[in-house]
């Protein structure tokens, strides 16, 4: 059974749809950063001691609590899930994953986005879909944050995720 998953192309603002187009859709890679975390066969207690020890003193302090979020969304990431690619304020794309996460030595971003899950796009690299399109407070609350907080990954009720792949699929 598939699940389904809102991720942040890039923590970056106003260049999340470039990363996207030009280094993960051509890749054809989601990554993540937090490259110090190696979440592969990690418990999600194990991944949130690594992040308290490598992270609690640096500039990605604020980012902590993101990281005990998101990585253990992606190191679960099988084939079959589906995930709803954002921009700044948009779905640039919808994506299967096709294989498991992994760790690579080097990252897209520097060294940072080192974790990484093939995918295959289903829109050809067409942007799939703008928020306008969808209005309202289920399009934010499901898709670009979660509790009121923008996190790099998080997971879409089903429900949800299917009216807004008719809604794409529709090109309303």
């Amino acid at each position: 059974m598939a699940n389904y998953y809102s991720y942040m192309s890039s923590h970056k603002e106003n260049g999340r749809e470039k990363f996207y187009k030009c280094t993960l859709l051509i890749k054809k890679q989601l990554s993540i950063g937090w490259s110090k975390i190696n979440p592969i066969n990690k418990t999600v207690a194990e991944i949130e001691n690594g992040i308290e020890i490598f992270y609690k003193d640096s500039e990605a302090v604020k980012n902590i609590e993101n990281a005990k979020k998101s990585l253990p969304l992606f190191a679960g990431l099988i084939p079959g899930d589906l995930v709803f690619i954002r921009g700044d304020a948009e779905i640039l794309d919808v994506v299967i994953i096709t294989g498991i996460p992994f760790f690579a030595e080097q990252g897209d971003l520097g060294d940072d986005y080192c974790f990484k899950v093939p995918f295959t796009p289903l829109f050809n690299q067409q942007p799939a879909f703008k928020t306008n399109k969808i209005k309202g407070k289920e399009f934010r609350k499901e898709v670009l944050s979660k509790e009121g907080v923008n996190l790099v990954m998080h997971k879409i009720e089903e429900n949800f995720a299917r009216k807004l792949l008719i809604k794409i699929f529709q090109n309303e």
